[in-house]
């Protein structure tokens, strides 16, 4: 867990390393596609981490018979919000680009 943590932190700065040699532009849009990139992840993970603390309720209250149902909702918006967020993620710069 502490190595996933360390490649995670070490990401950026491996993909600044690799496309700083390309110059100036390539760096900036760099910048622009990691902040969309980390944008859609920290929501994704924010949504679907929510799933947890739901399932440790309903155990400490004895409902373990709606495990299933939130599993499914939140697969069911796992899976909504990855087909929006994959659209945001193909389409994002030519948004960004018209700003």
């Amino acid at each position: 867990m502490i190595g996933t943590q360390l490649l995670w932190i070490a990401m950026p700065f491996i993909d600044n390393v690799m496309v700083g040699t390309l110059g100036a532009q390539s760096l900036a849009g760099l910048a622009i596609a990691a902040t969309l990139f980390f944008f859609v992840m920290i929501v994704m993970m924010g949504i679907l981490n929510s799933i947890n603390p739901i399932i440790s309720h309903l155990n400490g209250a004895g409902e373990t018979g709606k495990f299933g149902a939130i599993l499914q909702h939140g697969f069911f918006v796992g899976i909504v919000l990855a087909v929006v967020l994959f659209g945001v993620m193909c389409f994002g710069a030519e948004i960004l680009l018209l700003l």
